[in-house]
């Protein structure tokens, strides 16, 4: 699915993740250029601050730790960025948990 921001929403912060791509009305960009960015906000409708948590490069990662208290890390991952494909793509996971297992768990006996 294409996508150019993606919302996770929460509470008390939403999380943003999106691809700065360094190009059109963007092409100036000075911070970040061409990578993935992560930041997060006060939930809300409303005016609020947000804050850069990473900029991302393809085979890098950023954890969110303990997201929303729940004792379980969000993982998003850029596996690729593709500048000369037209459109230019950023290829990201967005993981809750830990890695699914290879091979589901036998039924008892």
């Amino acid at each position: 699915m294409d996508k150019m921001i993606i919302r996770i929403a929460g509470d008390p912060d939403n999380y943003y993740v999106h691809f700065n791509r360094a190009f059109g009305f963007n092409s100036e960009t000075q911070e970040a250029p061409d990578q993935v960015l992560v930041s997060k906000r006060s939930a809300g409708t409303g005016y609020s601050n947000s804050w850069l948590l990473a900029k991302l490069d393809a085979d890098t990662s950023h954890t969110i730790s303990n997201y929303q208290a729940s004792g379980i890390d969000l993982i998003i991952s850029v596996e690729s960025i593709d500048l000369a494909g037209t459109p230019s793509k950023a290829l990201v996971f967005i993981q809750y948990g830990p890695d699914p297992t290879s091979s589901p768990t036998p039924a008892p006996v």
